[in-house]
Order: structure tokens, then sequence, then C-alpha cells
């Protein structure tokens, strides 16, 4: 986002490309996506610092990042390319299929 000024005069320059121009909502579509990512990438990256990881640490981390994707979910404005919402929801899901707690057995 920070070459969005470049891209566009790039864009602009070549006639072939303006096909591919970026619109306003493609421009905040991409922002919101960049803030999602770094919220994934804050999780990997907690999670590959230590040598030694411990269950709970990473139990943590993950419900984290699920209880973010859902907040992201409840927040993302109804103008929002349905697409994004779909993409939310099935990472959503996704990491839910690895946290079930209803499936643990009882010791």
């Amino acid at each position: 986002l920070r070459f969005r000024h470049a891209i566009e005069s790039y864009v602009a320059k070549d006639r072939e490309l303006r096909k591919y121009e970026l619109s306003e909502a493609d421009w905040k579509s991409l922002m919101l996506i960049t803030e999602w990512l770094k919220t994934f990438r804050c999780a990997t990256t907690e999670m590959s610092t230590t040598k030694h990881p411990m269950l709970s640490k990473t139990l943590a981390i993950f419900r984290g990042l699920q209880d973010k994707i859902h907040s992201i979910l409840s927040e993302l404005p109804h103008s929002a390319d349905p697409s994004l919402r779909r993409g939310l929801i099935d990472a959503h899901c996704w990491h839910t299929r690895f946290y079930c707690t209803e499936m643990t057995p009882v010791m």
C-alpha cells in the first residue's frame, strides 16, 4: 500500500495495463487484507520464536487468532466485497477444524 502512488502512476502510463487499474474499493479491500495478514504473521512469528513450543502457548495463540478472525468478521462493513467475507469465513472454519473441544475426550 505504500507503493499505491507508484502503482497508479505506472498503470496510468501503460494503455495495456489500464484495464487492471484498481478502484478505490479495491484499495480499501487491500488495506483491510493487509491488516488481517499482519494478525496471521504475528501468530506465526509468535509460535516460531521458541525452540520448544509449549502446547498451552500454541493453543492460546491459536485461540487468539480465532477470536481475532471472529472480531474482524463482526466488524466487517456491509459494503465490503462478499469475497472478503467468504474468505474470512473459510479461514475461521478451517481453523475451527483444528480446535474443537467438544470432541476432545475427557480424562
